[in-house]
């Protein structure tokens, strides 16, 4: 008898200000850089958990959630793991930390690539080219 594998999602968003993304640093393992976001719960949608997410992370509550822009499935841990990565645009508020970052940063692409980061440049660089034709 197979055993089942568990298949969790998550939520990212690339929150822009200007030519700007917001990131977080992590203060457990692995020590990096990246845009708020997290696991989904039980009879939670992908747009709220996404608020939730940023809420929770950074005091933001002004942010609109635009689109979903990436989508990645595969392998986490021993489970299966489908995110959905979304852009959000930043309107106001002061950014607030959880107790689960140490420091927070606004950083154009530029910046970016020279970061360890969560997500991939051409996640940010996408979404750079979208916000130009929104």
């Amino acid at each position: 008898m197979k055993k089942e594998i568990k298949t969790n999602r998550a939520v990212s968003a690339l929150v822009f200000k200007d030519d700007k993304f917001l990131l977080l640093k992590r203060v457990g393992e692995p020590q990096i850089w990246g845009p708020p976001g997290g696991r989904v719960s039980k009879g939670e949608t992908m747009g709220e958990a996404i608020k939730r997410e940023i809420l929770e992370e950074t005091g933001l509550s002004d942010v609109e959630i635009l689109m979903p822009i990436t989508f990645w499935a595969g392998k986490h841990g021993k489970d299966k793991l489908e995110a959905i990565c979304f852009l959000a645009e930043y309107h106001s508020g002061k950014v607030v930390l959880s107790d689960e970052h140490e420091a927070y940063q606004w950083a154009d692409v530029d910046k970016i690539n020279k970061l360890s980061v969560t997500h991939s440049l051409k996640d940010f660089k996408l979404a750079q080219k979208i916000i130009k034709i929104l």
